[in-house]
């Protein structure tokens, strides 16, 4: 019989919310603060994880007429709401799901960029290349952040403002 743990999956400190087994490709899972165990198929135990993790996520995608993904709020955070439409992002990798960063309805998050932390990017911005918008930072109305940039800690970049950065080491904006 093989012993897996059920680890929470998003937040902090990752926590174990269950333990399951497998022996003869039926699972046996047993949750945390619950006495009783249930038994799975191998596909009704799939399907089980699956929601697990999606109960753990912050958004979903949909893909944008452009190719793009637009993101979809799953639960309520921060000044978000659960069903709320996100901006676009190229990737998965763009947007965390931890923390209560968001992309906005009009901004775009492109190529290498990250938002994560508690970062907003909303109005008409655009991140792109490498850049990584971090901590409390917000960019917002016009403004455009490419290349080698990490925006963090309380910063704002906003109005027309454009910021590249470029080589292989970080030009920081605290």
């Amino acid at each position: 019989m093989e012993k897996y743990r059920i680890i929470q999956l998003v937040g902090d400190p990752k926590t174990e919310i269950g333990t399951f087994y497998i022996q003869r490709r039926v699972f046996f899972f047993f949750w945390k603060n619950y006495t009783k165990e249930k038994y799975y198929s191998l596909s009704e135990a799939q399907d089980a994880l699956s929601e697990i993790i999606y109960k753990q996520k912050k958004y979903r995608v949909e893909t944008a007429e452009n190719g793009m993904l637009r993101i979809i709020a799953l639960k309520d955070f921060s000044d978000v709401k659960e069903g709320d439409k996100g901006g676009l992002i190229e990737t998965r990798d763009n947007l965390s799901q931890e923390g209560d960063c968001w992309v906005y309805e009009n901004a775009q998050v492109s190529d290498n960029a990250r938002v994560c932390d508690n970062a907003k990017v909303y109005d008409d911005a655009f991140v792109h290349g490498h850049a990584e918008i971090s901590g409390n930072a917000q960019v917002y109305e016009k403004a455009e952040i490419s290349g080698y940039i990490r925006v963090s800690g309380n910063a704002k970049v906003h109005g027309n403002s454009t910021l590249y950065g470029h080589y292989t080491k970080y030009t920081i904006i605290e």
